[in-house]
């Protein structure tokens, strides 16, 4: 993991952000959404199957020139999420800037999605800072290169399984903020 450097020599004041409805119009620049599709009957009848898809492929190794992906693989993980405590303060982003990174709920989980356009040349763009909260069964899926904060859940535990292209190059980034954001609106959050 690479780590930008920070010039903060004292926590300035936090920024605020209040959290929005995670919705296609708003959620563009950053990524895509997905619903959980209506449970299927699958295996014989022994299970079901809810579906949400994302329009993205295996990366094109061949264009991403110097830091191409070696050997992409898709990877599949799995988050359990303690809730944090309110106010949540974002101290850290992070970005995967050859692969796009997807989320999916178990249950009813929902997140808190904290995200930041790059400037062209990779940094953050704070002017483009924005805070979401999922629904129920809403899936996101963050694009290559989008700074976002780590995966938080607010008010219960939550799981969530992940998946995105990883290879033995370099794809994540974090860049540690000269002063926090700070989520208010716990309201909406709930």
């Amino acid at each position: 993991m690479m780590r930008e450097p920070t010039n903060a020599t004292s926590t300035p004041e936090p920024r605020t952000l209040i959290p929005g409805v995670l919705e296609d119009s708003a959620f563009e620049p950053y990524g895509d959404i997905t619903e959980r599709g209506a449970p299927v009957l699958a295996n014989e009848g022994y299970a079901t199957r809810a579906d949400g898809t994302f329009p993205f492929a295996m990366p094109d190794t061949e264009s991403c020139g110097s830091a191409s992906l070696e050997d992409p693989r898709l990877c599949l993980s799995t988050f359990e999420l303690a809730p944090r405590p309110a106010p949540v303060e974002i101290t850290m982003l992070e970005r995967h800037p050859h692969s796009p990174q997807a989320f999916y709920p178990h249950g009813n989980a929902r997140a808190l999605i904290v995200v930041a356009t790059p400037h062209p040349d990779g940094s953050v763009n704070e002017a483009t800072l924005k805070a979401f909260v999922s629904v129920e069964g809403q899936g996101f899926a963050y694009r290559p290169g989008i700074w976002h904060a780590a995966l938080t859940s607010l008010k219960a535990p939550a799981t969530f399984f992940a998946t995105q292209w990883t290879d033995t190059a370099e794809d994540c980034v974090v860049h540690e903020l000269d002063r926090p954001i700070r989520i208010e609106g716990r309201a909406s959050c709930d």
